[in-house]
């Protein structure tokens, strides 16, 4: 798995801005229906996608994104520092399942930070 940040919008100068200000893809999306209006996304992957979520994090207020922030730039640092192996991949895979847990409605974040820090 790689880190992505993704970003979509409608109004294509929201995603230029991303786009402009941090580098990365942007690319026009099929329209859902004839009559709507044409969906634009902007994305960065890997290291790049760590630097954009450490430069936001300061402002971010919720626990639960805060915590996918903080995931998403641990699993970075592991996957720049960390020597391929079998000690690697499970780090890796339990982050997978963190964020898995994380995206479901309903679960309990602070198990979760607890494991992080």
């Amino acid at each position: 798995t790689i880190s992505l940040v993704s970003v979509g919008n409608t109004d294509r100068a929201v995603v230029d801005f991303f786009s402009q200000r941090w580098g990365g893809n942007t690319r026009m999306k099929s329209r859902p229906h004839p009559r709507a209006r044409i969906p634009y996304d902007w994305s960065l992957s890997g290291w790049r996608a760590k630097l954009f979520v450490e430069q936001l994090l300061p402002y971010i207020r919720t626990e639960r994104v805060r915590t996918k922030m903080e995931l998403l730039i641990r699993s970075e640092q592991i996957r720049r520092g960390m020597p391929r192996g079998h000690e690697r991949r499970m780090l890796l895979a339990g982050y997978v399942g963190i964020m898995r847990d994380l995206n479901k409605r309903g679960v309990e974040v602070s198990g979760h930070v607890a494991t992080l820090r």
